[in-house]
């Protein structure tokens, strides 16, 4: 009985331990300057039917792709590089307004209202900001008003990290501090705002290992998905311990090899925290075990997938990532 109760053991170590299914990044041609890494895009948002792209250095526009285009290439009814659209970016001049400003981080939409999370750092402080704006049909134009600037006070202070994602949940802003591993961040939170910016009480945020990059906007039920991206050299600033969700699911066949790690994971939020679904990651297939993409963007594609892009590393990259529940 005792051997066999060991053996029963050994074989669930053993499945739990095995590597795990990975999926495919289906690299997405785009044409243009877009394709320069000096744009550093570092999110995605879906306004209507066109996927916007947001650099993190706007030089006066943002990008914008038509749905029916993206489905067109990767139905492979075209293989012809998408040149994407520029859309007018009209703000204050946040340079001035804002000391040791960085750029833009994130972007979500409700209708025509957008918020932006932007980050900064003065004196090797680093802080977060939220502003809301809206598009303009006649002028064809995001506009962000003008007026005060909701600042977010990172947990921690950390090296050039600050506030990487924006999700919109019942009239609320929710907005995502990167780091969130027990060594760095022992309490993680999301902060909250009213759609006004007013600030309300952050929400619970389980402890994750790594960076959490980017999220797709939330379902009906809440449900939303987010990047969860490990570059091998941000060790000493993360300082990363034994990752529970390895641990419980093992890791796909390239990342086993990799000291990156590039996946996906789903949460679910409710008045009472944000809380980690119980599933598998989606673990996206690696190029090679030296090489690490950092995925700044994410959403949704109907019920196809996922859309990522990187920043400049290892150069601009737009990806679909196919995956049905």
């Amino acid at each position: 009985m005792i051997n066999s109760v060991r053996l029963f053991l050994f074989l669930i170590l053993t499945l739990v331990s095995l590597p795990g299914k990975e999926f495919p990044v289906v690299k997405i041609r785009m044409a243009g300057e877009i394709n320069n890494p000096a744009q550093e895009i570092s999110g995605l948002a879906w306004h209507g039917n066109n996927l916007i792209l947001l650099p993190q250095y706007p030089n006066g526009y943002l990008y914008s792709i038509p749905k029916d285009r993206l489905l067109s290439f990767i139905n492979g009814e075209s293989d012809k590089a998408i040149m994407p659209e520029k859309i007018k970016f009209i703000t204050p001049d946040y340079k001035k307004q804002i000391p040791g400003f960085e750029g833009y981080e994130a972007l979500a939409f409700a209708g025509d209202e957008v918020f932006m999370v932007m980050e900064s750092k003065r004196r090797g402080t680093m802080k977060g900001h939220v502003v809301k704006g809206f598009f303009s049909s006649e002028e064809q134009a995001i506009r962000l008003y003008e007026g005060p600037i909701t600042e977010i006070d990172p947990p921690v202070n950390i090296k050039n990290m600050a506030y990487e994602a924006v999700l919109l949940y019942r009239d609320q802003v929710i907005t995502f501090f990167e780091a969130n591993g027990p060594a760095v961040n022992p309490r993680p939170r999301a902060s909250r705002f009213t759609e006004t910016l007013r600030p309300l009480p952050a929400l619970s945020f389980p402890p994750i290992e790594y960076r959490i990059t980017d999220v797709t906007a939330a379902d009906r039920a809440g449900n939303f998905w987010a990047i969860n991206y490990f570059w091998p050299g941000d060790r000493k600033r993360l300082r990363p311990g034994p990752d529970p969700l390895i641990e419980k699911y093992g890791q796909s066949p390239t990342q086993v090899q990799s000291r990156a790690v590039e996946r996906l994971l789903k949460f679910t939020i409710s008045e009472r925290g944000v809380r980690l679904v119980n599933q598998p990651p989606v673990e996206l297939e690696l190029i090679d075990a030296q090489t690490s993409r950092n995925w700044e963007g994410i959403a949704r594609l109907d019920k196809r997938g996922f859309l990522v892009v990187t920043d400049e590393h290892p150069g601009t990259i737009l990806a679909f990532i196919p995956y049905r529940e």
